[in-house]
């Protein structure tokens, strides 16, 4: 009789417990091969069916995910074997081929080429090493002039007008192979400047050689002056800066909500992707966000900038850094940095709370603390011991002044990453 029960259920079926109903059919990824099963059988790893009641290991076949850029083949013993499509390798096909980038293709073809025509000339005029010797030197001027590819002669510029100041340099238009750009030229001479000055210089043309974004200003070269002074050629941007079009344009009245929340997203895109770089820009704001002619905002003047760990922990000392001198301009600068502490990434999106505050209100930080007579020290005091903040007005879009009052929030660990704001004022954008 229990005989009799074994064999009710058929292939692809299953009773358990050995009872005689009701027979239940395998579940997907399993399958029955025989007669009275009490329980159905797993496919081997990386393998499925397409249905339930599966009655044959054969009908277990290559999951989807087994090969995710190419065909699976079944082996003996049910194994797999991925063929990957073209551009694709690793052992699920998962990983894209890559290939070299810039100056490593260029000097890459150029050498293979060099090689190819090397031995083309051998073979015609067996005068192998005179050929050899012609297209190393030819190799050598390509790869010397890659090298020199962001280099500036000063013979090529022509200086029009000082369109900036600052403590450690000026800013020139100039005329420059057809295009108007903006030279930044260092006060001192080559000869005369400090190793940290020389540094700084180097640090900051080193990082603008490096980006490519389209909300950070674009670096053209590098070079020096008839004089020896080493300066720095970038796009030039010809509505200036966010701050002079506040003061020329909005100076009795707000800006519209529209193109607040432009500017805000510019500038936190911009600084989404020099925090993806590990850098901090230090001197976060609206003189410092330039406009182009097509009313795209780039992140401008990167000499206060330093390389840093990306955002972990309030408490993870490798994740902050002490500057060895005050940087940034005073009343934009974190607390953590005025206290004289460690800080990290999030002092930038703190100074780009202020420079928020700056686009909804069209005014300069603590103004009104000035009118009141206090000084610059004062406020810094009050910022410091009492988390004195710029005051909006009644006509600030609710949105905006929301998430400027968490960008400055005294504590590093509640503001928001660029990763997060980039989205919020995506969404406010979407609102208006």
């Amino acid at each position: 009789m229990e005989s009799l029960k074994l064999t009710q259920c058929q292939p692809g079926k299953y009773s358990p417990n050995y009872s005689l109903y009701p027979c239940r059919p395998c579940p997907k990824n399993q399958y029955s091969d025989k007669y009275g099963a009490t329980n159905c059988t797993d496919c081997p790893s990386n393998f499925v069916t397409k249905a339930t009641e599966s009655n044959s290991i054969k009908n277990c076949t290559c999951a989807p995910e087994t090969c995710i850029h190419g065909t699976c083949v079944i082996q003996t013993g049910y194994t797999t074997v991925c063929i990957c499509n073209a551009g694709f390798t690793g052992k699920a096909c998962e990983t894209p081929t890559t290939y070299l980038i810039g100056i490593g293709i260029l000097v890459g073809l150029l050498l293979v080429g060099a090689s190819y025509y090397c031995v083309k000339r051998v073979k015609k005029h067996q005068k192998a090493a005179e050929y050899t010797r012609v297209e190393l030197e030819m190799a050598e001027e390509t790869v010397a002039q890659l090298s020199n590819i962001w280099s500036v002669n000063d013979d090529e510029v022509e200086f029009e007008r000082m369109i900036g100041q600052g403590s450690c340099g000026d800013v020139w238009t100039a005329q420059y192979r057809d295009q108007l750009v903006a030279i930044k030229i260092l006060k001192i001479k080559a000869d005369d400047c400090t190793d940290q000055q020389l540094q700084e210089y180097k640090d900051e043309s080193d990082l603008l050689r490096s980006i490519f974004h389209a909300n950070i200003v674009r670096f053209i070269g590098t070079g020096k002056t008839v004089d020896n002074k080493p300066f720095i050629a970038l796009e030039y941007m010809e509505r200036g800066s966010v701050r002079t079009e506040l003061d020329s344009n909005y100076s009795n009245k707000a800006m519209e909500y529209a193109l607040q929340v432009k500017y805000a997203l510019h500038a936190a895109k911009g600084m989404r992707h020099l925090h993806r770089i590990n850098r901090m820009h230090r001197n976060v704001k609206c003189d410092n966000l330039l406009i182009n002619d097509k009313g795209t905002v780039e992140v401008a003047d990167l000499g206060c900038t330093k390389m840093a760990p990306k955002i972990t922990s309030s408490d993870d000392s490798a994740a902050s850094v002490r500057g060895s001198r005050a940087v940034g301009t005073s009343l934009f600068r974190a607390p953590e940095i005025l206290r004289g502490k460690t800080y990290n990434a999030s002092v930038d999106v703190y100074s780009y709370g202020i420079a928020l505050w700056e686009i909804m209100t069209t005014k300069y930080p603590y103004f009104e603390k000035f009118a009141q007579g206090l000084t610059t020290a004062e406020i810094l005091d009050q910022i410091i011991q009492s988390d004195l903040r710029p005051e909006f007005t009644a006509a600030c879009m609710e949105d905006l002044k929301k998430l400027a009052m968490l960008c400055w929030n005294g504590n590093p660990v509640y503001r928001p990453t660029f990763e997060e704001i980039v989205p919020k004022l995506e969404k406010i954008k979407l609102s208006i």
